[in-house]
């Protein structure tokens, strides 16, 4: 998954999709199974890897999704609102591909901080929690840009909140990015604070033209 082993059974991931996700890309090297040269879209090439990755993942594992653009939504919410642990089966990974990811559409700002309050729980899940021992261990971020909108959109700010979330829960946060730079390496630091790795996706936007 864009050069990085998925090791962990219970996956929990944090996905990016404001409108600057439809933005035409040419993939340049090999982080993902796609080749070199290929012309897409950032939000196609995710929701091509994401499909590899729910039909790789053996029966059996946990895993969940949270969108964002202006608003965060989760594929299946618990009653408080929580991504939910659901199993991995021939049931769900029929609907992820059937119908979830294939309706997921780019579009508005960039409301990152509110995914990962929801996704981590900086509402003060943790150890105390009952079901801290049975909660997600890994979380991958994938994002295309800064934080541009909802409650905080300082990016140190968001990391100093994300550290301070997950000093007790000891999730592994690994952060995949796409774009400018200058607006992800926070993100790469992210990771990096919380025992994860960070991938810059190797492709240069397409001017001028449509997904191939």
């Amino acid at each position: 998954f864009f050069a990085l082993r998925i090791e962990s059974d219970r996956v929990l991931f944090v996905v990016d999709f404001s409108g600057s996700m439809d933005e035409p890309i040419t993939l340049e090297s090999g982080t993902t199974s796609t080749g070199a040269g290929t012309k897409t879209t950032k939000a196609r090439l995710v929701v091509d890897e994401m499909k590899k990755i729910v039909t790789s993942l053996p029966d059996g594992s946990y895993f969940n999704i949270v969108v964002f653009s202006d608003e965060v939504r989760v594929w299946r919410p618990t009653r408080d609102g929580y991504p939910e642990l659901v199993r991995l089966d021939d049931n769900t990974r029929d609907e992820l591909l059937g119908s979830f990811l294939d309706n997921l559409a780019p579009r508005g700002p960039t409301n990152l901080h509110d995914a990962l309050e929801l996704a981590i729980g900086f509402a003060g899940r943790g150890l105390t929690d009952k079901h801290y021992a049975l909660g997600f261990d890994t979380v991958y971020v994938l994002s295309d840009g800064a934080p541009s909108y909802g409650k905080v959109t300082d990016k140190d700010e968001i990391r100093r909140r994300v550290r301070e979330s997950n000093r007790l829960k000891r999730l592994t946060i690994h952060s995949v990015t796409f774009g400018d730079r200058n607006d992800t390496d926070f993100l790469r630091l992210l990771a990096e604070e919380n025992g994860g790795r960070h991938v810059h996706g190797g492709c240069s936007l397409s001017r001028g033209a449509g997904p191939g």
